[in-house]
C-alpha cells in the first residue's frame, strides 16, 4: 500500500529502550501481558497442544493436527475463555514476571535454572488446567479488548500489517469486531503482528518470541482509554527494553 509511510517507529526495538526509540513520536509504552487462559471442559495444558508426535506420524500430519487444535482452543477462548492474570500465577508460584517468561520458554533453554522454572510452571498449569500465554501473536481472548481500545482512540481506519510491514491491509474498525479469532476469518492472508492508523498516532504490536503486546502512544490518551483496566501489564520507564525480562 503506497500511501503507508514506513518509519522506524513502526518497529519494536529489542536492545534499545522503548522510550528512547520512540522519542518524539510516542511518549508512553504499555506492556500488555498475554494472559493465561482456562477453557471450561478442556484439560490440555500447559500449552495449546500437550501432545507428542506419534511414531508413524509424518511432520506434515503432526503440524496440521497441532494447528487444528490451536485454532479450536482459540475459538473457545474468544467465545467463553477465562483470563487468568500473571499476578495470580506470581502469587501462587512465587515467581517474578521475568521468571514466568523464562519458564514459558524453558523448553528451548539449556539453563538448568530456567528448566527448573519451566517444570514448576508446567506442573502448576497442568494442575490448574491453564493454557500458557499466547506466543508471537495477539491472543484471541484479548481481541475484543483491543477493539475497545481502538474505538476510544477512534481512528477512521486501521492498518493491519505483518512483522516487517511487507504485507498490509487498511480496514474499518467494524471489521475487527468478530466472533471468531482474526486469523480464522480470512481477513488477511499473512500473520497479523501490528495495528496502527494512517496518522501513526499509536502502534499496537506483538514482537516475535514474546508473550506480550506493546501499546505505544501518548500517555494521556492511553490512560484515558483505560489501558490499565483493559490489560494486565505495566508502563515502561526510561530503561525498559523490548527484552525487559532479561
Amino acid at each position: 500500500m503506497s500511501e503507508i509511510e514506513i518509519t522506524r517507529h513502526l518497529y519494536i526495538p529489542e536492545g534499545e529502550p522503548f522510550l528512547e526509540w520512540f522519542d518524539g513520536v510516542f511518549n508512553a509504552v504499555y506492556v500488555a501481558l498475554h494472559p493465561f487462559v482456562r477453557v471450561a471442559g478442556e484439560n490440555t495444558a500447559p500449552a495449546y497442544l500437550d501432545s507428542t508426535k506419534a511414531e508413524d506420524e509424518s511432520n506434515t500430519t503432526y503440524m496440521e493436527r497441532r494447528h487444528a487444535e490451536v485454532s479450536r482452543i482459540d475459538r473457545l477462548a474468544k467465545s467463553s475463555g477465562e483470563r487468568v492474570p500473571w499476578s495470580k500465577v506470581q502469587a501462587d508460584c512465587g515467581l517474578s514476571l521475568a521468571n514466568i517468561v523464562h519458564a514459558v520458554f524453558a523448553e528451548i533453554s539449556n539453563d538448568p535454572e530456567t528448566q527448573d522454572l519451566g517444570r514448576l510452571l508446567k506442573n502448576y498449569c497442568s494442575t490448574n488446567r491453564l493454557f500458557y500465554p499466547c506466543e508471537n501473536s495477539f491472543p484471541a481472548i484479548l481481541e475484543d479488548r483491543f477493539c475497545d481500545l481502538w474505538e476510544y482512540l477512534n481512528p477512521e481506519e486501521i492498518v493491519i500489517s505483518d512483522e516487517f510491514i511487507t504485507d498490509t491491509r487498511l480496514v474499518p474498525l467494524a471489521a475487527l469486531r468478530t466472533a471468531a479469532p482474526w486469523d480464522q476469518i480470512g481477513l488477511v492472508k499473512f500473520p497479523i503482528k501490528k495495528f496502527y492508523p494512517l496518522d501513526h498516532s499509536f502502534l499496537v504490536a506483538t514482537p516475535f518470541d514474546t508473550v506480550y503486546t506493546a501499546i505505544c502512544g501518548k500517555r494521556d490518551q492511553l490512560e484515558s482509554a483505560g489501558v490499565d483496566d483493559l490489560f494486565e501489564g505495566f508502563w515502561c520507564n526510561e530503561q525498559t527494553t523490548g527484552l525487559w525480562w532479561r
